[in-house]
């Protein structure tokens, strides 16, 4: 290779990069702008100068005092703000994780039954011991459990019906209307029984969100996201099989592994409290290909800016229209099920015709 080929190959990867860190610069503006909108949004408004000034003074920069304003900002709408965002993340890390380890761009937590199989093991174990939602690492453990069980089912029953890439989506609809359904007469007692709101989590809401809950979701991101990116260019293997990955000297079926349980782990935890929230995981991916491209080490943490962003400007919608309906607290799931729903509809045409 002469000279010249090697300076345009590095002015093209120069360029490349350039333009990589560009994009990722802007999707984090863009979440940052989203962060900041949703604390000024609610039943008082507050403008996005008193916002930052807020949020200067949390931080020592400033001695502006807001009074009770800063309360409100730094208090509520913060947490759940937090919360919207990691929870939005979490998802979208694990539609990117799952849709490249089982090579299927229709798969996603909530299709494939992890949302709902997290939420029934909670209120299974709500029921046995109620005082178990106070510990934040147990829930973190039960909704672990409770996800990866049901993607084990999933992938077993596909399994046994030829393991095809619509086998898996047919499987994952059926084990997540099961567990749905098993979720929803367990929540009811949780519900009226032992007079935990738990209810509200089957469809999907922030409105019940404290401080305690942005510990523990941005700690499960911290942990899944960090495993995420230490194996983003072993997925890329993966893409073209396991034959190709091997070759390289990767082992498919470790890395498989690995997969799964990180996404196990940050559906679970985001699912125990927000509830059932789909299609981030199937949306948000697929958005974040067309804008960086297949390469996980890029991929991954653009899907992140993008889910959060996605999900906390639904959260604002949802706020937004709740306050001027007056009809009390509209759920952020149902939104996203009319959002994803036809997207999911358009890759199912487009995979069984081509």
């Amino acid at each position: 290779m002469t000279n010249n080929s090697v300076d345009r190959l590095h002015v093209k990867y120069r360029l490349k990069l350039k333009r990589i860190v560009i994009k990722i610069a802007l999707l984090t503006v863009v979440t940052f702008s989203v962060f900041i909108l949703s604390l000024s949004v609610g039943s008082v408004h507050i403008s996005f100068i008193d916002v930052l000034l807020a949020l200067l003074s949390k931080l020592g920069i400033t001695n502006y005092d807001l009074g009770s304003l800063g309360k409100v900002v730094l208090g509520i709408r913060f947490s759940r703000t937090m919360v919207a965002i990691l929870v939005g993340s979490s998802l979208a890390v694990s539609g990117v994780l799952i849709q490249t380890t089982t090579r299927n761009p229709l798969a996603e937590p909530f299709l494939l039954g992890l949302s709902s199989g997290a939420l029934m093991f909670l209120c299974i174990s709500l029921i046995i011991s109620p005082k178990i939602h106070m510990s934040s690492a147990a829930i973190m453990l039960i909704s672990f459990a409770g996800a990866l069980t049901a993607l084990l089912v999933t992938m077993t029953i596909s399994e046994f019906l030829g393991g095809t890439p619509l086998s898996l989506i047919l499987a994952g609809i059926a084990v997540s209307a099961m567990f749905a359904g098993v979720s929803q007469l367990l929540a009811f007692i949780v519900q009226f029984k032992l007079n935990i709101p738990f209810l509200i989590l089957l469809l999907g809401s922030f409105s019940n969100i404290v401080l305690t809950h942005v510990f523990i979701v941005s700690t499960s991101f911290t942990v899944g996201f960090i495993i995420a990116l230490v194996i983003s260019k072993k997925l890329n293997t993966l893409i073209f099989g396991d034959e190709h990955a091997s070759q390289l000297g990767y082992n498919p079926k470790v890395l498989r592994y690995i997969a799964i349980l990180t996404t196990s782990f940050l559906t679970g935890v985001a699912v125990s409290v927000s509830g059932l929230i789909g299609f981030i995981g199937l949306v948000v991916p697929h958005i974040s290909r067309l804008i960086v491209g297949n390469d996980h080490r890029v991929l991954i943490p653009s899907s992140a800016l993008i889910g959060g962003s996605l999900l906390c400007f639904s959260d604002i919608i949802v706020r937004y229209f709740s306050i001027q309906l007056g009809l009390g607290e509209l759920p952020v799931g149902a939104l996203m099920s009319i959002i994803g729903a036809p997207f999911f509809i358009y890759l199912l045409l487009k995979k069984m015709r081509g």
